[in-house]
């Protein structure tokens, strides 16, 4: 098949320390794809600060447009005029444990919110109803979205909701107002996070707080589709995404590495002080560590397929899961492209040039294996799968544990 990509675009320098693109170490090549189009991106470290991001990719803005929402597609949102549900644990632990760090460093009866990136606005939501339960409120909020996904926003009484990139030149905030600055998953989907964390800085009141939470660089070795994705433009670890923060002018209260979800999680305090001194050369080689791990996971993922025997396809083979991981799976073993699939999400009608198999149509006994094309939803799809009628010893899981940290796989 020949690779034809959407418009691929080469950044300068480095996103967190600014160093030129020269100084990067190219891991390799990669690609997804989204409605049949191909987007190309690369895995790059940078050799002062450690940061894991891509020099090259494709960019399509309307990705992060009102138009776009991607994630209501896979049951992420909810309608925030609605009672809150649980839909998927992984998401709704980490909230409940984002919400009472929150609420902790919120000690006074009124307080002024910002949240950029704030998708359907649960994790506000939730944080408001919270604050209202020991007697404080917000006396002013704002969420900026720039996808759909801010629709659900505009439901939650209390707040007033952007429908914009924050890096918008319409978007002005004013200056020394918030008392809290939330980033939840947001930061590494930018290419410039110090000109989004400058203009978030002078938003903040004279003690504003900074909380950040971001998938962590260290522990991008469990799944086939990462380190990086396509849609994550820097991965951080605790070195680099510290020394950022400071550099910007802040003073770092709490730094944790996240072990229920395998990120970092930083709280910073508005300050005087710029740090001026140089990135700690550890980072690189933490980096490097880390993306050797996950290559040597990936021949891991790569030995469970091997060992089934499918290659000469005398064995009949259901894929679950059309998404970034199945991409993943059939660009690392080519002769997956002639399986079937299937997927729960009903507007997933083609995938790779063959049609989807709705889940509750799938016959299961004409097939040898069922592989979970997942990692996030592994546990998720297998419950279904079990409770569909596959056989137990029909089902592969390609990963031993889910978002776990410092096990095995």
């Amino acid at each position: 098949m020949e690779k034809s990509y959407v418009a691929i675009e080469t950044l300068e320098h480095c996103p967190v320390c600014k160093i030129s693109v020269e100084n990067a170490d190219n891991i390799l090549d990669s690609y997804t794809e989204v409605d049949g189009r191909r987007y190309f991106y690369t895995i790059d470290i940078c050799k002062s600060c450690g940061a894991i991001y891509s020099v090259k990719r494709s960019k399509n803005q309307c990705f992060y447009t009102e138009q776009y929402d991607a994630e209501k597609e896979h049951s992420h949102q909810n309608d925030q005029s609605a009672p809150l549900i649980s839909s998927c644990i992984w998401n709704v632990e980490t909230k409940k444990r984002q919400v009472e760090e929150i609420i902790s460093f919120l000690q006074k009866p009124s307080n002024t919110y910002l949240e950029v990136g704030s998708s359907d606005g649960t994790l506000f939501r939730m944080v408001k109803q919270r604050l209202q339960g020991s007697g404080q409120v917000f006396s002013e909020a704002l969420l900026i979205e720039s996808s759909g996904a801010s629709n659900y926003c505009s439901n939650i009484e209390g707040c007033q909701v952007i429908n914009q990139s924050i890096m918008s030149k319409n978007v002005m905030l004013p200056n020394n107002t918030y008392d809290i600055a939330v980033f939840s998953h947001c930061l590494e989907h930018f290419e410039m996070p110090r000109d989004v964390i400058k203009k978030i800085r002078k938003s903040l009141s004279d003690d504003g707080l900074l909380y950040i939470e971001v998938p962590d660089g260290m522990r991008c070795d469990r799944s086939l589709s990462y380190p990086l994705g396509y849609f994550h433009v820097v991965n951080y670890n605790l070195l680099n995404l510290s020394w950022m923060i400071r550099s910007e002018g802040f003073e770092i209260i709490d730094l944790i590495q996240r072990d229920h979800y395998p990120g970092i999680r930083l709280i910073a305090k508005k300050s005087c002080l710029f740090s001026v001194d140089e990135p700690l050369k550890e980072s690189y080689f933490w980096a490097k560590g880390a993306l050797n791990q996950w290559l040597n996971a990936v021949d891991m993922v790569k030995g469970k397929i091997v060992k089934l025997n499918i290659e000469k396809q005398e064995k009949k083979v259901l894929l679950y899961g059309c998404g970034t991981h199945t991409r993943a799976l059939i660009d690392a073993l080519p002769y997956l492209e002639l399986c079937d699939f299937t997927d729960s999400n009903p507007r997933i009608k083609l995938f790779n040039n063959k049609p989807v198999i709705p889940i509750d149509m799938v016959d299961f006994k004409i097939y040898d294996y069922v592989i979970i094309s997942s990692y996030a939803y592994q546990d998720d799809i297998f419950k279904r799968i079990v409770s569909t009628g596959c056989p137990f010893e029909k089902i592969v899981r390609l990963y031993d544990t889910v978002f776990s940290y410092d096990q095995g796989f």
